[in-house]
C-alpha cells in the first residue's frame, strides 16, 4: 500500500490536466538573482519526489501501526544513509550549477558546455552522429541526468548539425539516447546508488563495471545515427553491430574453453 500511494501521488502531481501539479509549485522558494548575474535557483517543495517519498513512508506508519520509536530508529538510519552521500552531493550539485550558468557572468564569456562541445566537434566532420552521442553522455556524467544534459547540449547539437549539413532530428535524437546511457556512469546517480544499497565508498568499483555497457550503449547510438544519416555503406554505423558480434563470439568461445578446462 506505501508503494501505491506514492504512485497514485507521483502519477496525480504531474498530470498537465489536473490541479495538483499547480497547486504544488506554489509551494516554492525562490532565490532571485545571484551575485549580480541572471542565474537564479527555486526550490519547489511540494512537487520534489523527496516530499512525495516522507507522504508515503508516513502512510507506511499509519498502515503498520509502528510505534514512535520504530520511526525514530529508521529516520535515524535514513539519515545516516543519506549524510554519507550528501557530502559528495552538496559538492558535485553546485559544481554542475556553475558549468551550466557559466555564460551568464559579466564579462560574457561563452558558456563552459559550448566551449567542451566546440573542442571536441573541431575537425571531426562526418564522423559527428558518434560524437554526439559522446557528448551527451559526458553531459550526462556531469550535469546527473539525461534532461540537464540535453539542456546544455541539444541546442549547441542542432546547430553544429545545421552548419556541417546533418539530420538535425537526427543528430539531437543521439544526443537524448547518449544522455540516456551516459546515466549509467553518472557520478550522481553512482553516489545515491551507493548509498542506497550500503556500498558508500565503492563508487569507484561500482563505476568501472558500468563503464563497459554504458560504452556498448553510447557507441551503438552512434552507429543508429550514422545508419539515419548516411544509410548502409562501408562506415562506423554497420561496422558497430559486426564488431560487436565478434566480440561476443570470441567471448562465448572463451567462457567455453574455460568450462572445458575447469572439467
Amino acid at each position: 500500500m506505501p508503494y501505491a500511494v506514492m504512485a497514485v501521488v507521483l502519477f496525480l502531481s504531474r498530470m498537465e490536466a489536473l490541479p495538483f501539479k499547480g497547486w504544488l509549485l506554489k509551494l516554492t522558494l525562490r532565490s532571485g538573482e545571484l551575485f549580480g548575474t541572471n542565474v537564479s535557483t527555486a526550490l519547489t517543495l511540494g512537487y520534489l519526489p523527496g516530499t512525495i517519498f516522507i507522504l508515503a513512508a508516513l502512510v507506511a506508519v499509519a498502515i503498520h501501526g509502528a510505534s514512535p520509536g520504530v520511526l525514530r530508529r529508521a529516520s535515524r538510519t535514513s539519515f545516516s544513509v543519506v549524510a554519507g552521500a550528501s557530502a559528495a552531493l552538496l559538492v558535485a550539485v553546485p559544481m554542475v550549477k556553475i558549468f551550466i550558468g557559466s555564460g551568464a557572468g559579466i564579462a560574457d564569456l561563452p558558456a563552459m558546455p559550448k566551449v567542451l562541445a566546440q573542442a571536441f566537434a573541431d575537425g571531426l566532420g562526418s564522423i559527428w552522429p558518434v560524437m554526439a552521442s559522446v557528448i551527451g553522455a559526458l553531459g550526462a556524467f556531469i550535469a546527473g541526468s539525461n534532461t540537464l544534459s540535453n539542456m546544455m547540449f541539444s541546442l549547441f547539437q542542432y546547430n553544429v548539425a545545421t552548419i556541417s549539413g546533418l539530420n538535425p532530428d537526427v543528430i539531437v535524437a543521439v544526443q537524448s539516447v547518449g544522455a540516456a546511457a551516459g546515466n549509467m556512469i553518472c557520478v550522481h546517480n553512482v553516489i545515491m546508488a551507493s548509498a542506497a544499497v550500503g556500498l558508500l565508498g565503492r563508487e569507484g568499483d561500482i563505476l568501472r563495471k558500468t563503464l563497459l555497457p554504458a560504452t556498448y550503449y553510447i557507441l551503438g547510438a552512434g552507429a543508429a545515427g550514422y545508419l539515419l544519416q548516411y544509410g548502409f555503406g562501408l562506415h562506423f554505423g554497420t561496422l558497430y553491430p559486426v564488431l560487436v558480434l565478434i566480440v561476443l563470439a570470441l567471448g562465448l568461445r572463451a567462457a567455453a574453453r574455460s568450462g572445458l578446462s575447469n572439467q
